[in-house]
C-alpha cells in the first residue's frame, strides 16, 4: 500500500508546530539568562518577552487572508524563512532593546501567519472525515515542542551560551523549510 502524500503533509505540519514552540520556549530561556547576566531591568525584559505576542496576535487574520489568496503552502514556507532568518541574523544583545523588540515583532508576525496557513493546507489536503485527527496531530506538535524545548535548551544555554539557542532554532527552521519545499506541493482536488 502506498503512503498517501497527505499523511506526509500532516507529519510536516506536526513538525512545524513543534519547531514553532521550541522557538518560543527557547527564546524565553536564552533571553532571560542573557538579560539577567547583563543586568537588564524588568521593564525592558517584559517588553522584549511580550513583543512577540503583539506581532503574533495582529498577524493572525492577515495570515489567513494571505493563505487563502497566495496559498497556505507558500505562506507557510515564507513565514518559516522569515522567522528562521531573523533568529540567525539578530545577535542576542539584551542591552539593545530596540533591535530585540523589532526582531521579536518580526518573529511574532511570521509565526502568526503559520497557524492560519496550516489550517488552509490541511483543509486543502485532508478529506473532511480525516480533518479532526489531522488537526489534532498537528496541534499536538505544540506541546511536544514546548516540552522538548524545556528539556533540552537549558543545557544548550549552559554549555554553549544563550546565542546557541537562536542558531539551533534557525537551523531547525531552515531544515523544516527545506523539507517543506521539497515535499509539499500544491494540493490535489478533494
Amino acid at each position: 500500500m502506498k503512503f498517501p502524500k497527505r499523511y506526509l503533509v500532516v507529519i510536516l505540519t506536526f513538525i512545524s508546530t513543534s519547531v514553532c514552540y521550541i522557538e518560543r520556549v527557547g527564546f524565553s530561556i536564552a533571553y532571560t539568562v542573557a538579560a539577567d547576566a547583563a543586568g537588564v531591568n524588568q521593564s525592558s525584559k517584559g517588553t522584549i518577552l511580550s513583543t512577540f505576542y503583539y506581532g503574533y496576535a495582529c498577524s493572525q487574520v492577515p495570515g489567513g487572508w494571505a493563505a487563502q489568496k497566495i496559498g497556505g503552502r507558500k505562506v507557510l514556507l515564507l513565514s518559516f524563512v522569515l522567522w528562521s532568518s531573523t533568529c540567525a541574523l539578530i545577535p542576542l544583545d539584551p542591552n539593545r532593546v530596540f533591535v530585540m523588540v523589532i526582531a521579536r515583532l518580526l518573529v511574532g508576525v511570521a509565526q502568526g501567519f503559520i497557524f492560519p496557513s496550516i489550517h488552509t493546507v490541511l483543509a486543502q489536503w485532508v478529506p473532511p472525515h480525516e480533518r479532526s485527527r489531522s488537526v489534532s496531530l498537528t496541534t499536538s506538535g505544540m506541546y511536544l515542542g514546548a516540552a522538548a524545548g524545556m528539556l533540552f535548551l537549558p543545557s544548550l544555554v549552559k554549555y554553549r551560551g544563550p546565542q546557541s539557542v537562536f542558531l539551533a532554532e534557525a537551523a531547525l527552521g531552515a531544515m523544516w523549510s527545506l523539507l517543506w519545499f521539497k515535499y509539499a506541493s500544491d494540493p490535489p482536488s478533494l
